[in-house]
């Protein structure tokens, strides 16, 4: 653990409130798709979940 409380604190909500999922791409892949995702005005981790849900969305 980190010597900062607030970090702690931070990691033991995430913790407790997400679940991790582990994601692999080709080597280079995982800049070019942070690079398209901030042209979005996204964080990775956003883009990523924006794309599942709306995919998620056309399927209902």
């Amino acid at each position: 653990m980190s010597d900062n409380p607030q970090t702690n604190a931070t990691n033991r909500y995430h913790k407790k409130a997400y679940d991790r999922i582990n994601l692999l791409v080709k080597k280079g892949q995982k800049d070019e798709i942070k690079k398209y995702a901030e042209g979005a005005g996204k964080s990775l981790n956003k883009y990523i979940t924006d794309l599942i849900y709306e995919d998620m969305k056309k399927k209902k």
